[in-house]
């Protein structure tokens, strides 16, 4: 199963999409120690740790 989690939004001067694919959401729950569910619910209950958001953020622009 592939899963790849998309956003478009404007960067620069153009739309883009801000994609994490597979290996960016391995990478991502390494450098977390927790799972992209875990990551997820965090992030919508505002408990996340501050360190993961520029991983979240670099891992989004590599995808675009």
């Amino acid at each position: 199963m592939t899963l790849t989690i998309s956003h478009v939004a404007i960067l620069g001067d153009a739309e883009r999409t801000f994609t994490l694919t597979d290996d960016a959401i391995a990478e991502l729950e390494k450098i977390a120690y927790t799972g992209i569910a875990a990551i997820y619910a965090s992030l919508t209950t505002l408990t996340f740790k501050v360190s993961i958001l520029p991983e979240i953020v670099r891992l989004g622009l590599i995808g675009a």
